[in-house]
C-alpha cells in the first residue's frame, strides 16, 4: 500500500467513526454549522473550512478532538479508537500529528511534507 492508500483508509475509518458517534454534536442551526452549541468551532479560521464544513480530506483533523469532547467519559471509546488510528498511521509513515506538520493540512499538503 502507498502512503496515499494508507491515508485514505485511515481517513475513511475516522470519518465513519465520527459520523456514527458525532462526539462534537456537529449540526446545522439557523443555517449555520455549530458544534456542541458553539458557533465558533475548532475549525474556525481554517483555510479549508467552507459553509458546510471541511472542503478537503484533513486526516489529522479527523484524528483530533478538543479537550471538551475528548475528556467527556461518554466519548472514551471514540477517543481510544481515533488514537489507535493516529498511532497506526504514524507507524506506517503517514503524518497524523494534529499538533505539528499535520495541523489543518489537506491530504496533498500532508503527503508533500
Amino acid at each position: 500500500m502507498t502512503k496515499s492508500d494508507i491515508y485514505d483508509v485511515l481517513y475513511n475509518e475516522a470519518s465513519r467513526l465520527l459520523k456514527a458517534e458525532n462526539p462534537c454534536n456537529i449540526r446545522e442551526e439557523n443555517g449555520k454549522m455549530v458544534c456542541n452549541g458553539h458557533l465558533v468551532s475548532c475549525c474556525y479560521g481554517c483555510k479549508h473550512l467552507g459553509p458546510k464544513g471541511c472542503t478537503v480530506e484533513a486526516l489529522s483533523c479527523k484524528l483530533w478532538l478538543c479537550r471538551e469532547v475528548g475528556s467527556n467519559p461518554i466519548n472514551a471509546i471514540i477517543v481510544v479508537s481515533l488514537d489507535s488510528l493516529r498511532r497506526a498511521g504514524s507507524a506506517m509513515g503517514v503524518n497524523t500529528d494534529p499538533y505539528g506538520k499535520g495541523f489543518r493540512t489537506s491530504k496533498e499538503e500532508s503527503l508533500a511534507s
